[in-house]
């Protein structure tokens, strides 16, 4: 599994899992990584997305990776792409290291 190093590379894997960034639902043209990553000031926009964690997970087999997750993790309900989101949530709202976060997921 290629490890993540930004915020680019996590919504290249997502959108290698079909996730369609908001607004871009009816113009599949503007749908590569390219034409999301021009709109780079929306980018913080596009990570509060569930869908666009739902499709990371997918994309890293974090669903697959460890079914004693649910057991551990109550206030996500089992899910860690809800945890993950939080985790990079509660680091961009306390001005933490986004970089050693992307690189810290499985």
């Amino acid at each position: 599994m290629t490890k993540l190093t930004s915020a680019q590379d996590a919504i290249k894997q997502a959108i290698s899992e079909g996730w369609v960034p908001h607004g871009m639902e009816d113009t599949p043209s503007l749908r590569t990584p390219d034409n999301v990553f021009a709109n780079f000031y929306h980018q913080p926009t596009f990570l509060l997305d569930p869908r666009f964690w739902q499709a990371l997970g997918k994309a890293r087999h974090w669903l697959k990776r460890n079914r004693a997750w649910a057991a551990y993790d109550k206030w996500n309900e089992g899910r860690e792409e809800m945890y993950y989101a939080h985790l990079w949530f509660k680091t961009r709202m306390s001005g933490g290291n986004e970089k050693k976060l992307w690189e810290s997921l499985p």
